[in-house]
């Protein structure tokens, strides 16, 4: 269905923003991780936490607030294993930090 929402609420509005701002993060990130030559996970790792819990702060979803702060235990650790094991820290971090609080939001919401 094609329906065009007609109202909005400053929360459509912040969370709208806040993707923005998230693209916009992690271009940069990405360019000054290629400019100083270090590995870009930590750094999209740590923007990726901040984005998610100042979501998870609007939405008041303690699910998404806890992802937020795994991405940050997340970008901690992997600087802290060599360059073999970062993928999957990353990966580990992206399913606990994204999937698994959607997957909770998608199901609180049905």
């Amino acid at each position: 269905m094609n329906r065009e929402k007609k109202v909005y609420s400053y929360l459509d509005y912040y969370l709208k923003r806040i993707g923005y701002i998230a693209a916009i993060s992690f271009s940069v990130a990405i360019f000054i991780c290629i400019k100083q030559e270090i590995l870009p996970p930590p750094v999209m790792l740590l923007v990726g936490g901040i984005i998610t819990s100042i979501a998870g702060v609007l939405l008041k979803f303690k699910p998404l607030i806890i992802g937020g702060m795994a991405f940050f235990l997340f970008s901690v650790a992997s600087t802290f294993v060599s360059n073999e094991y970062i993928a999957l820290i990353a990966g580990t971090g992206i399913i606990c930090g994204y999937l698994i609080p959607g997957y909770l939001l998608k199901s609180s919401k049905e």
